[in-house]
């Protein structure tokens, strides 16, 4: 930087007469400030994956260092036209174009900017791009097969027919320490508490992890899909129900994770383990515990996501209410659809269970006879389900007086 520019400087901050012994001192001051702000945006540049230095590199490295970046020289406006100084030699300026105000005030006015304003949209969901118009077309001859499960090793396979090798676009790679992790937690609800309650505190120390562990997002779309199918084969043992209803609580109740995106998976499993026409081997096994406490289950999720998703709790009680009034359901059906429907709040037990209950008492009367009293098992299921009812009734008049 020559003494030249210095004192042109100085002129420009106000200091009309500088000496030349502190411009020749200023000047290599001056050069190794540029120096650093040229470096710092070489770095910026480097990891923006670019080889062309552009303003927004140098405003960015003054940001850095607290000084107000420059205005007025856009990245790629091109060559910026300079000429020399009258009677200073080696010292250019930018060139100023004189404008007439006449021609100003004739010209036509430009056209109005858009209106700016924020569109949100999904980018991914769970590493998954949705097919909506704002994210780039997926491309055709990448196969969109969902990631492989826990334990897979990402291996490539070719297809029948073809020599290709088609490879997932998303796939989820988890640390084995995740792995290791999910195995144990399975292999513990699987075993639903052991039979004589021997492995209880394993259980709850796994679902009391799955509750308050806050590195679980990876793992929940698995932890769904286990849920799943475990409550699918699993419609006679007892024990292991019990554990994988604790299971959805736990995922539900942590407020870590984003259990959200699965609650339209995770609802109907539950359901099931209320209606379902059995949940033990032994038809005189206490499964109206099992159904009571789904019951409570759904309701906490309700109460928690129902201002978010308000479509969820209509959707549940439209279910619950077509299987208490189905003929052909049996009563332990009848039973966990009125105690899902109560354990919703005694509005809801005004609102669809008072109305049906002139109806459904014609039909469940008869069968707490002495006459259906041989039938056994018939007879203390209509029993459950008469307590049901007199308890739902029973907390919407309390709460009505």
């Amino acid at each position: 930087v020559p003494d030249a520019s210095i004192k042109v400087i100085a002129q420009h901050v106000g200091i009309e007469s500088l000496a030349d012994e502190v411009a020749r001192a200023l000047a290599p001051d001056v050069e190794y400030r540029l120096r650093e702000v040229i470096q710092d945006a070489c770095k910026f540049m480097r990891h923006s994956k670019r080889t062309e230095l552009s303003t927004d590199d140098i405003n960015s490295s003054l940001v850095m260092r607290r000084c107000e970046p420059l205005y007025g020289f856009p990245a790629g406006a091109g060559p910026i036209p300079f000429h020399e100084v009258p009677g200073h030699p080696e010292l250019y300026i930018p060139e100023n174009k004189i404008l007439d105000l006449k021609d100003i005030l004739a010209a036509k006015l430009p056209r109005p900017p858009i209106a700016v304003n924020v569109v949100p949209h999904w980018l991914a969901v769970e590493g998954v791009q949705p097919l909506i118009p704002e994210n780039p077309a997926p491309r055709p001859e990448l196969d969109r097969t969902p990631g492989p499960p826990p334990g897979a090793t990402g291996a490539v396979k070719p297809e029948e027919g073809t020599g290709a090798v088609v490879q997932p676009v998303v796939a989820h790679e988890l640390s084995k320490e995740l792995q290791l992790y999910f195995d144990r937690i399975t292999a513990v609800v699987r075993g639903g508490g052991g039979e004589r309650g021997a492995e209880a505190p394993v259980l709850r120390a796994a679902l009391e992890s799955l509750a308050t562990d806050s590195g679980l997002h990876q793992l929940l779309p698995y932890f769904t899909q286990f849920v799943q199918d475990e409550v699918a084969t699993s419609l006679r043992n007892m024990p292991r129900l019990k554990a994988l209803v604790g299971t959805i609580e736990a995922l539900c109740s942590n407020p870590e994770i984003h259990v959200e995106l699965y609650l339209h998976q995770l609802m109907p499993t539950l359901i099931t383990c209320m209606v379902a026409k059995r949940l033990s081997a032994d038809p005189t096994d206490d499964h109206w515990t099992l159904r009571r406490y789904s019951a409570e289950v759904m309701s906490g999720i309700c109460a928690r996501f129902g201002k978010d998703y308000p479509t969820i709790q209509p959707r549940i009680t439209r279910t619950l209410l077509r299987a208490m009034l189905d003929p052909r359901k049996p009563f332990s059906t009848h039973f966990g659809a009125i105690a899902g429907l109560a354990a919703l709040g005694p509005r809801v037990t005004r609102l669809l269970i008072v109305p049906n209950l002139k109806a459904y008492l014609e039909v469940l009367e008869p069968h707490l006879t002495r006459e259906h009293a041989k039938r056994r098992v018939t007879s203390s299921e209509a029993r459950r389900v008469h307590d049901a009812l007199k308890e739902a009734i029973g907390a919407c008049l309390h709460a009505a007086l």
